[in-house]
């Protein structure tokens, strides 16, 4: 089956609340990608039916201002047993082919963070057949998914990306937002009396790098890297792994999420990570966890009533 025709066929109900482009357009927008991309099989937002099941409140094609080139907007609602969420996206094919993860509701449930990793998997496999497909054309093109994980207060919802997002497997989109994530990361530290030191600060490539970090201090309750994070948001992306290999973001992305157990080990998935990383984390943990182990100490003797001074 057709992608135009899939959207189609799992419209939301009630079908006058949707806002669909009719078939001929989404025909035609399909139509420009290679042949095999064009089949519901393909198709990241169908690949998660045989978990939930996924219907359709928007997929609309837009011509820009000149008519030069055409974008997608598509919004999905996917529920499985375990969670329900909205995902909304934007689709342009440019030669290149960007999407755009623009917007993730959850509407019920505990979380939707699985639901998110398959739909991140079966957009990876799209755009690893997208690319393998233009290659032998005399256009090859590339694909790339994008994000911009927003932590904070966004209307009336308070948001989280900044931390679930480098949990799925994305990469800071350029070295600016690496730059300026380790500038606030040291200052946010600082803060704490924790000192970083620029040459420990080299370490941190990637989101999930900051997501992981814990030197034996909680502050709001969480490790001082997802308390980041929490409070930080940048803008990520995703591409098409080179000879074949997950880069280390995305094989901490599946140690978290494909752990057999159906708890999530944040500290298993952490030893996919680069070795120099973990060691310099280490280091830390031991050092400040000692720290605390005193102040702790000290703190339960002056309640206990035990003289310290003089």
């Amino acid at each position: 089956m057709k992608i135009s025709e899939y959207i189609y066929s799992h419209l939301h109900i009630p079908r006058t609340e949707c806002d669909i482009s009719d078939r001929a357009a989404l025909e035609d927008f399909f139509a420009a990608l290679p042949p095999v991309c064009d089949d519901e099989d393909c198709w990241p937002l169908s690949q998660v039916r045989d978990k939930g099941m996924v219907s359709y409140h928007a997929a609309t094609v837009h011509d820009d201002k000149f008519g030069m080139k055409c974008y997608l907007e598509c919004s999905a609602e996917i529920k499985t047993p375990e969670a329900v969420c909205q995902v909304g996206e934007m689709w342009e094919y440019d030669g290149d082919l960007r999407i755009e993860i623009g917007s993730v509701l959850k509407k019920s449930g505990k979380s939707c963070g699985k639901i998110l990793y398959e739909l991140i998997k079966s957009h990876r496999a799209f755009m690893k057949i997208f690319e393998r497909e233009t290659q032998k054309t005399d256009n090859p093109a590339k694909a790339a998914l994008t994000l911009y994980a927003h932590s904070g207060q966004y209307e009336d919802i308070v948001t989280s990306g900044g931390y679930v997002w480098a949990l799925q497997g994305f990469d800071f989109s350029n070295e600016d937002e690496l730059k300026n994530t380790r500038y606030f990361f040291k200052y946010y530290m600082a803060n704490l009396g924790i000192d970083i030191k620029d040459k420990d600060l080299e370490l941190f490539t990637k989101p999930c790098h900051f997501a992981v970090f814990q030197c034996g201090k909680k502050v709001n309750g969480h490790h001082l890297g997802k308390d980041f994070l929490l409070g930080r948001s940048w803008q990520g992306i995703m591409r098409v792994p080179e000879r074949g290999r997950d880069p280390e973001e995305y094989r901490f992305a599946k140690a978290y999420y494909e752990n057999k157990s159906d708890k999530h080990n944040l500290q298993a998935a952490a030893e996919k990570l680069n070795p120099k990383f973990l060691r310099m984390m280490k280091k830390y943990y031991n050092r400040y966890r000692e720290q605390e182990r005193q102040k702790k100490n000290f703190l339960r003797k002056i309640c206990s009533g035990f003289r310290i001074f003089g």
